[in-house]
């Protein structure tokens, strides 16, 4: 589903823009027509942010009829509208040591926006806060004077290294949702699972670094031989110091053994 605003700059803009070249004032009406297409452009892309986010308000609603479709139709959109609003951008950039212009600063900002959607899919969906902290920083950079860069980049800053007192909201017998509600999405490189051996079900550890060095903290989930709606994974053990970084120079600890999974009961015969 297209978002049903045209592009511009067109076969039309680019007339206009070869006739004022031709005409008497050239300069004038150059710079006239050019003006108009930047003033469409800017429509384009103000128009195209709104329809996106009421989009992904559909989406994380689960009111779209086919959400695969549909997040597939926002990322295609998306791209779009950074590819053309980072050209907005440049074809008039900032200049230091000048002030911004009104719409400079409101592209600068609606791009800052993106950033940190971007950024907070990153720790969301993965629990990458690496990647979500150079986007953010970077993002800074351009756009300095912007108090919601800054407070992401400080909420991630935060929420980067597992601390005691988060780690110890969580209690044996949660539920996996529970879990990452509660600390956040593991990175999928720091999942780790044991195959079941005979009547153990089998048991995935999720680690939460806690510093740069490589410590990290352990949640360990028993694998449930239930059917739904009982929970896939179940906390059966937790270990803050799973993971000890060893001196610089030196490789980490490495994690400490699984610990034993809780046994499946046996049936109940008559």
């Amino acid at each position: 589903m297209r978002l049903g605003i045209s592009r511009v700059l067109g076969a039309g803009a680019l007339a206009a823009l070869l006739a004022a070249g031709c005409a008497p004032g050239a300069e004038e009406n150059e710079a006239s027509a050019l003006a108009a297409a930047r003033e469409a452009e800017w429509r384009w892309i103000t128009a195209t942010k709104q329809e996106l986010d009421a989009q992904r308000a559909r989406l994380a609603g689960s009111k779209a009829k086919d959400p695969a479709v549909l997040a597939a139709q926002i990322d295609l959109a998306a791209a779009e509208l950074d590819r053309r609003l980072a050209d907005f951008i440049n074809s008039d950039p900032p200049r230091q040591g000048e002030p911004l212009s009104a719409r400079q600063r409101q592209a600068l900002r609606l791009r800052s926006d993106e950033d940190i959607r971007v950024a907070r899919e990153y720790i969301e969906e993965g629990g990458d806060y690496r990647r979500a902290l150079e986007i953010l920083r970077g993002a800074l950079l351009v756009d300095p004077e912007n108090p919601r860069l800054a407070a992401e980049v400080t909420r991630a800053e935060r929420g980067r290294f597992m601390t005691r007192a988060r780690f110890d909201q969580v209690k044996a017998g949660m539920s996996g949702e529970q879990v990452r509600a509660l600390l956040g999405a593991p990175n999928p490189h720091n999942v780790r699972e044991v195959a079941a051996k005979g009547a153990s079900p089998g048991v995935v550890a999720w680690f939460y670094p806690k510093d740069a060095a490589g410590s990290a903290a352990a949640v360990w989930f028993a694998k449930s031989a239930d059917p739904p709606p009982a929970p896939a994974l179940k906390v059966y053990q937790l270990d803050f110091e799973a993971v000890q970084a060893k001196p610089q120079g030196q490789p980490a600890a490495p994690a400490r053994p699984a610990p034993a999974a809780p046994r499946r009961r046996a049936a109940a015969t008559s």
